[in-house]
């Protein structure tokens, strides 16, 4: 291989590694409070909690959860046996608030 095409070879390498770089860097976080809103208790399937906010950080058992340390929030999402959304929590600690779909009813 002469090293014009090693230089070519590497150009490509590295133009296809920022380009994937990039690309993940430039995914917007899902978790925001309008998706969090349209997640409806007895209704919303994981697969539908998966598409509006993304793969969770933690699941332990039926409980997924999401945080974001950064932003010091914290989303909670409890399903039951079948995978439906039974209870779903949005805690916020900049301003405080703490939603709670049980506290609704």
């Amino acid at each position: 291989m002469t090293s014009l095409s090693a230089v070519r070879i590497g150009s490509v390498v590295l133009v296809l590694g920022g380009m994937f770089v990039g690309a993940c860097a430039s995914t917007p976080d899902q978790v925001m409070h309008r998706n969090y809103t349209q997640i409806h208790e007895n209704a919303s399937t994981r697969a539908e909690v998966g598409s509006l906010l993304g793969s969770p950080e933690h699941r332990i058992g039926d409980q997924w959860m999401y945080t974001r340390p950064e932003q010091h929030l914290t989303v909670i999402v409890d399903f039951d046996a079948n995978g439906k959304v039974i209870r779903k929590q949005w805690v916020d600690g900049k301003t405080g608030s703490w939603e709670d779909s049980h506290d609704k009813k």
